[in-house]
């Protein structure tokens, strides 16, 4: 009984330290890890989805300047990165 109770407290003090590590990287970096990886996702579903759009057996004519389909994609790609950064408000930045 004695022996389950010092590992109980063993086990609860080993997570504590754990969780006050992971907190102390957070606030140490800005959670930068996360916000990065949340970017990766963003911009991979976005490739995948630019990736399989469709795209037309025949295109004629022009529309000034553009290049078609694939301009669309790019300026949708450009707006849709300023606005992950900032909803994630990244910090690119190296604290010292």
């Amino acid at each position: 009984m004695e022996k389950a109770k010092i590992d109980s407290q063993a086990t609860k003090t080993l997570a504590d330290a754990e969780a006050y590590a992971k907190q102390a990287v957070i606030e140490a970096d800005g959670a930068l890890d996360k916000k990065l990886a949340a970017l990766v996702q963003i911009n991979e579903t976005w490739a995948n989805a630019a990736a399989n759009a469709p795209v037309p057996g025949i295109v004629y004519g022009s529309s000034g300047n553009s290049t078609g389909r694939q301009d669309e994609i790019s300026n949708m790609m450009g707006i849709l990165s300023v606005k992950a950064a900032k909803d994630l408000m990244v910090d690119m930045n190296v604290k010292k």
